[in-house]
């Protein structure tokens, strides 16, 4: 395998031996890819909580203008935190559907039904560095978004970059998203259109092709410390090439790290003034 390779094949090849359960004909409902869509909302929500709290305690204090100013700030905190919990529910809820006859795509209360028949092309290249004309609507991590090219409309329901996502070219627009352990998507969706798998991978299949190893422990290394690795290592390797790569993401990042800090070193500077009844 070649070591440019992206690790989530190499996964995929790894769980290939537990897709026939988990994906049985009546289960058919597919998770989009991991993200990091969770973890930047977790720090904004925690970094949202400790303003709200450092502002509570100095509109207590405040008198005057200054407390109509905390009280803003206050009722700003607590918006971001329902803002983001928003779009966590959405991502939440993403969910790719194979049915007999469509792909449903499910996000909060909206559904979209791309009808097999439609489908002109399914391309899933995993190399190819992608550059929209148009810039895409989305949290980092999250993409639900329209985008008008000079090849027509591109619909992203995904959770990574453009260059990662499976696309689906029908006559009216091209539909990009992002299942888990994509190549195994595309085997069950071409097996739905009635269609061989390799018709569906654009790619050579020497740079995709998955196959289920005979013995899936790599060798010289035991299984326990296989099963304590991997997760770990494409935890770090997501951090490192989709995270801090990302310059929405790291600036929010960093606005989240440096907004408590700046309230709570406020907080403790005013604390001598907090009345004394409180703790």
């Amino acid at each position: 395998m070649d070591r440019n390779q992206p690790d989530d094949v190499g996964q995929q090849a790894w769980d290939a031996g537990s897709w026939q359960h988990e994906h049985a004909p009546g289960k058919n409902e597919w998770r989009p890819a991991a993200g990091f869509g969770r973890l930047v909302g977790g720090g904004l929500i925690a970094a949202s909580g400790l303003a709200g709290i450092a502002a509570l305690l100095l509109v207590i204090r405040a008198d005057g203008a200054m407390r109509i100013l905390w009280l803003l700030t206050l009722l700003a905190a607590a918006g971001g935190i329902g803002g983001v919990v928003h779009v966590l529910r959405g991502l939440a809820s993403l969910r790719y559907v194979l049915t007999e006859d469509h792909l449903r795509i499910e996000w909060m209360r909206e559904t979209r039904r791309v009808p097999y028949d439609d489908m002109l092309e399914v391309i899933y290249h995993l190399r190819e560095r992608l550059k929209l004309p148009g810039r895409e609507r989305y949290w980092p991590g999250f993409y639900v978004s329209v985008v008008q090219t000079r090849g027509g409309v591109w619909r992203s329901y995904a959770t990574v970059p453009p260059h990662r996502r499976i696309r689906i070219t029908t006559p009216s627009a091209v539909i990009a998203i992002s299942p888990e352990r994509p190549v195994l998507f595309i085997r069950e969706l071409e097996r739905r259109r009635l269609v061989q798998p390799e018709a569906a991978l654009v790619e050579p299949r020497s740079e995709i092709t998955v196959a289920a190893p005979a013995d899936p422990r790599p060798r010289g290394r035991p299984a326990a410390r296989q099963a304590r690795g991997f997760p770990f290592q494409r935890s770090v390797d997501m951090l490192r090439k989709d995270l801090l790569h990302d310059r929405t993401a790291s600036t929010l990042v960093a606005i989240g790290i440096i907004i408590p800090v700046f309230m709570l070193a406020y907080t403790f500077n005013e604390v001598d003034f907090l009345p004394d009844g409180l703790p």
